[in-house]
């Protein structure tokens, strides 16, 4: 049930536990996020092996998306299948449609059933207000879309997926290299987004309350857009929630705070659990909040503190996020931490270049629409040459084929994890 990744969390509440380096009602959220699991994997009854299925598109990826109200025929008659269902392979099903699935094969991963198709159509209906509401989303991310590639023409999937998370081919380099996590819109984005709507607030609304209430409602926007991916869901309830209890005038510990928002999450959709895509966001982002929250900060606010703090922060994530990534994608990336370092401080310009043009072209300010897509050009051009270059070192990307391999590189991200934080608590720094 849930494999190794289970066992490292197990792993890494009970040394927190021991060295009291987190707040006992965390690891009372955590056990029952577990035992949701737990009670999710016995009640759990794998699809039997049909010819079709009729759904509703709750998740939509490239090469898979995911069903709920799943209906199959037997016999004279569709029954229900109470569970979502995964369906893997190229599609062009999207977020809130309804399908119609021809089976090839069903395979059951003992948590989700997994579901590979031959043939997928689709169509939307809209029978409710929720159906209403994500489709007027994506008929704004439609437009976005047009937009960004009516601009950039060619540089549209470097911006596409800094904004939006969409991946292109044309972004293989960037993912050979280790830093394909840049494109797929997480924390850093969402906090990034959510610093810009803070600044603007700042200088126009005097109430406290609404300077705290209006970035988080601003937020939700952008995430349900990008169609609400599981890393953006995190870091969008962590600031909701963080902002809530400021509001409150109450403290509240960022560890406290992942892990009502991770069991929150884990209520409503258990079988997320399985995606690498949620293992990698909160396993990074708890790298984040204990190794990375306290080695950070310690060279001031100048230029060395900026590059400590993004190294810490950068290698907290990387090595937490290790074995998991080794065990999903059984490849690693030597330089994959270097990259993320140097494109940090390049990408953020991106991010502030690609909503003013948007916004520019939104108003039809034409020569400051120019003026922004040769600044956004240049960037992006830089950080193509940095790919370019670091792709080209030796053993730029090792596969890990041995098992003795996967456990040597754990074992080490284990240790380092433990190493960081028990520096920071012999040196007096409660975690």
């Amino acid at each position: 049930m849930g494999g190794p990744f289970m066992l490292l969390i197990l792993f890494l509440v009970t040394f927190l536990c021991v060295f009291k380096m987190v707040d006992f009602r965390v690891l009372i959220l955590v056990f029952v996020g577990m035992g949701i699991i737990f009670l999710w994997s016995i009640c759990y009854t794998p699809l039997p092996h049909v010819q079709e299925l009729l759904g509703r598109v709750v998740r939509s990826r490239e090469n898979y998306f995911i069903l709920n109200d799943v209906k199959y025929p037997d016999r004279d008659t569709w029954r229900e299948y109470p569970f979502p269902v995964k369906v893997v392979g190229r599609h062009g099903a999207n977020f809130g449609e309804y399908v119609h699935v021809i089976v090839r094969r069903v395979e059951d991963s003992g948590f989700i059933s997994v579901v590979s198709a031959n043939r997928v159509s689709s169509v939307r209906v809209y029978l409710n207000f929720i159906d209403i509401v994500y489709a007027w989303f994506y008929r704004v991310f439609e437009r976005i879309l047009g937009y960004l590639y009516t601009i950039f023409q060619n540089d549209s999937p470097v911006i596409e997926g800094l904004l939006l998370g969409r991946y292109h081919e044309e972004l293989r380099d960037y993912r050979d290299v280790g830093v394909g996590h840049l494109f797929a819109v997480s924390g850093m984005h969402v906090y990034f987004m959510a610093a810009i709507v803070m600044v603007f607030v700042r200088h126009i609304f005097i109430k406290r309350a609404l300077r705290l209430i209006i970035p988080p409602l601003v937020i939700w926007f952008y995430v349900g857009v990008i169609n609400f991916p599981p890393s953006a869901v995190r870091a969008a309830a962590m600031f909701s929630v963080y902002n809530f209890f400021r509001l409150m005038d109450r403290y509240i510990h960022p560890l406290n705070v992942l892990g009502l928002v991770g069991t929150v999450n884990l209520l409503l959709w258990p079988h997320q659990i399985h995606e690498p895509s949620f293992q990698l966001s909160y396993m990074a982002t708890f790298g984040i909040l204990t190794a990375g929250r306290n080695l950070a900060g310690r060279y001031g606010r100048g230029f060395l503190g900026n590059l400590w703090d993004t190294v810490v922060y950068t290698l907290s994530a990387q090595v937490m996020v290790l074995p998991v990534s080794v065990m999903t994608f059984r490849i690693l990336h030597p330089y994959g931490w270097l990259a993320t370092i140097l494109l940090a401080h390049l990408l953020p310009f991106l991010l502030v270049g690609g909503i003013a043009v948007l916004m520019a072209s939104y108003f039809e300010l034409a020569p400051l629409v120019d003026l922004l897509k040769n600044g956004c050009s240049v960037f992006i051009k830089l950080s193509n040459m940095l790919v370019s270059a670091v792709s080209k070192l030796p053993f730029s990307s090792v596969r890990i084929s041995e098992p003795w391999m996967f456990y040597l590189l754990s074992s080490l991200s284990i240790f380092s994890v433990i190493l960081f934080i028990s520096f920071s608590w012999q040196e007096g720094q409660r975690p």
